[in-house]
């Protein structure tokens, strides 16, 4: 059985669904287990959601029939929104004490700004490179600006990761990078240890900037839609429509298949990883493997509990590679561990790039990204035309790699959701 991919993406007025499949996955859901957002809206109470890059602002239009409603219930109350409680985040923080691109200023903005929003019941497990030969203690005391014990922001919560590396700087940071699969599988086994009862957890980038009520809204929405029998979900963003390149890996998207140059398919490790998960292996081998981003990446409970449970990120991330082979190490790097751990474990993909950006490309220059913020308020005032990048509740932008411009970046996420929040409370259109 093929992993199955969700793909969601809303039919408004007579604009058609922009699908986000390679070609090698176009194929109808009733085979591929691929279902159309269409079938997930319905007139039921609830929040709505639409991960699509919508040109009009028309009521949606129910479909007459759908196969999939007609087999499946629906799983929990009509009304069960997400609460800032049922999740659970993680951060891969370097040493707090670091002066070598500290990662305190950003999550300082971050506290002013998003978390500030986020609700005082959302809870975050930070993963602190520590080492052997200082107190732990003294390694896990917040700095004062991250004014950790403030009851009305999120709760932090602390935990040392010994890397097989030194604590980062500008000589290892590379090797760091190259191996933080390791620290990946950490964060997702203390995510559940630490957070064991939450129904969501996420892993963010410290420069990744959220909209936590459009994060609870989508969370929402699936928490009442999905298949009873498919809670093993996965989401982020899965990167653009396909190139005209024919190889996979010359696409702006996350994709590894067969005849990609990583060569992992044709690698004994590789197939023997297929052999413990797949009775046919021919089911795997001629699969197309979609990732997320690392910005953000997000796991239903069940899902996270299935890839932990094998310890499956460090297996696969330790497979050998070969460096001097381009992409031969896709293995390595944590959102493709996690994309080919979701494939030997069956879990399904939501891919919500629209909602969920990615600003690939976006030039760094002395560690900030020139551009984000007018960036952001740009293409917010295009959403619901037909040069949108955005839907209509932007959930995350990444990467934002300057405090002051993650507040920034913030404000005009909230304000705009707050516009059409207001909007849809008074019945109009959204806002111009």
């Amino acid at each position: 059985m093929r992993p199955t991919i969700l793909i969601i993406a809303a039919v408004w007025a007579q604009e058609e669904v922009l699908d986000l499949r390679s070609p090698q996955e176009v194929d109808t859901y009733r085979s591929k287990g691929l279902i159309p957002f269409r079938d997930l809206v319905d007139a039921s109470p609830g929040p709505q959601f639409s991960c699509d890059r919508l040109v009009s602002r028309d009521p949606i239009k129910l479909p007459r029939q759908s196969a999939w409603r007609e087999k499946v219930k629906r799983s929990g109350p009509a009304q069960n929104h997400t609460r800032p409680s049922d999740v659970g985040i993680g951060y891969m923080f370097r040493s707090l004490t670091s002066t070598y691109k500290s990662d305190v200023p950003l999550l300082t903005a971050a506290r002013q700004s998003w978390m500030a929003d986020a609700g005082a019941s959302l809870e975050i497990l930070l993963l602190v490179d520590c080492d052997r030969d200082t107190d732990v203690a003294s390694q896990l005391r917040p700095p004062a600006d991250l004014e950790a014990s403030r009851p009305d922001l999120p709760r932090l919560h602390f935990e040392c990761y010994y890397p097989s590396y030194n604590k980062i700087d500008s000589s290892n940071e590379v090797t760091a990078i190259l191996n933080n699969f390791d620290k990946f599988s950490a964060l997702l086994k203390g995510l559940l240890r630490i957070l064991p009862h939450k129904k969501w957890y996420i892993k963010l980038d410290t420069d990744t900037v959220i909209e936590p009520h459009n994060l609870y809204r989508f969370l929402s929405f699936f928490q009442v839609r999905v298949l009873r029998g498919e809670t093993n979900l996965y989401f982020g963003d899965a990167g653009e429509l396909p190139q005209r390149s024919p190889n996979p890996e010359d696409w702006a998207m996350y994709r590894i298949h067969s005849r990609s140059k990583d060569q992992l398919f044709k690698r004994e490790g590789w197939q023997d990883l297929v052999k413990e998960y797949y009775t046919d292996r021919k089911t795997s081998q001629q699969s197309t493997i979609t990732y997320v981003h690392g910005g953000l990446e997000g796991f239903s409970r069940d899902a996270l509990q299935s890839i932990v449970s094998k310890d499956c990120i460090r297996r696969v991330g330790e497979l050998p590679c070969d460096r001097s082979i381009k992409k031969h190490c896709i293995n390595k790097p944590e959102d493709a561990t996690v994309g080919l751990c979701a494939h030997l474990h069956k879990i399904a993909l939501v891919d919500c790039q629209p909602c969920m950006q990615n600003i690939a490309g976006a030039p760094v220059v002395d560690g900030r990204t020139p551009g984000v913020v007018q960036w952001t308020r740009q293409e917010l005032g295009k959403v619901f035309t037909a040069d949108a990048r955005f839907c209509p509740r932007p959930v995350s932008v990444h990467p934002v790699k300057d405090a002051h411009d993650q507040r920034t970046v913030y404000r005009a996420l909230h304000a705009y959701t707050h516009k059409v929040h207001a909007a849809e409370s008074t019945a109009v259109a959204p806002p111009e």
